[in-house]
């Protein structure tokens, strides 16, 4: 900021000497960090130690995080729950500030990416089980067109199994063997 100055001011506290360093703009007013940024800050550090507590001791060592941040997630996860365990917390958000946490983040923001995209997958080879066995003939085409390498014959008898087993009410081991066969055809496109 154009005009500030850095003013030290030194002075005793019971007993011992305190030096703090405050920073003044041109009309002799302190300068102060945005209060709200603060506290946003620390409720996102808060948040990814929390989420830092999910993850194994091995998993943050091979990801390069420091062995006392380790220490102290393990600290916080030892505490089960409850407001011990919110108090744990924030001290460690305290003892930890001013360490670089970025690696964590972005493992946990990738890990968690990833899942999500398992998960969508997932869902999708769903519906397109649901779809088969409800349509039929008419959803073999479309499947034929999103899996070409498809052995249509084995599909048809899957599909022929899953229907005749989901209008008798049996257990579903019919539509398990179709999605498994979905998967696999999913997995061999990726």
């Amino acid at each position: 900021m154009a005009g500030a100055t850095i003013v030290t001011i030194t002075y005793r506290l019971y007993g011992s000497s305190s030096v703090k360093e405050r920073e003044y703009d041109v009309n002799g007013r302190v300068i102060r960090p945005n209060k709200t940024a603060l506290k946003r800050d620390l409720a996102n550090r808060s948040e990814l130690l929390d989420k830092m507590t999910q993850l194994s001791d091995a998993e943050m060592e091979k990801i390069g995080v420091d062995p006392d941040v380790i220490e102290e997630v393990a600290k916080v996860r030892s505490v089960k729950k409850g407001g011990a365990r919110n108090r744990q917390l924030k001290y460690c958000v305290k003892v930890l500030t001013g360490i670089d946490l970025s690696v964590a983040e972005t493992y946990i923001n990738d890990r968690n990416s990833h899942q999500l995209a398992i998960n969508q997958a997932f869902h999708l080879l769903e519906k397109w089980r649901d779809r088969l066995v409800e349509e039929g003939d008419e959803a073999m085409g479309a499947a034929m067109d999103e899996w070409p390498q498809m052995d249509r014959q084995q599909l048809r008898h899957l599909v022929r199994d899953a229907k005749k087993e989901h209008e008798s009410d049996k257990p579903a081991g019919a539509k398990k063997k179709l999605f498994q066969f979905l998967r696999t055809l999913s997995e061999q496109e990726a």
